[in-house]
């Protein structure tokens, strides 16, 4: 379980970078409290909500991390049209 945990604060980390903290707010105190599946689908709405870039490995990461804990219908449709260009997949922007 922390292993978990560490590599769900690392996912977060990475998110900052390409997400302001306003938009991390929500998904880090659910995270911090104990419920990082919705913390990660939260952050998942975050990427698609500011239309935010990022890498295949941060998408890789949030699927990984809640796979069989977070429902597909709770989870945005379309995040993988996030994915930055410049990794080899397609972008929204």
């Amino acid at each position: 379980m922390e292993e978990y945990l560490v590599r769900v604060q690392e996912t977060l980390r990475q998110a900052a970078e390409y997400l302001p903290s306003e938009s991390l707010r929500y998904a880090r105190s659910m995270i911090e409290h104990g419920e990082a599946p919705e913390g990660l689908c939260q952050l998942a709405w975050a990427i698609v909500t500011e239309k935010a870039s990022v890498p295949r490995s941060l998408v890789d990461a949030i699927h990984r991390d809640i796979d069989g804990l977070v429902e597909d219908e709770f989870m945005p449709p379309n995040l993988s049209e996030y994915i930055s260009s410049s990794e080899g997949g397609e972008t929204s922007l």
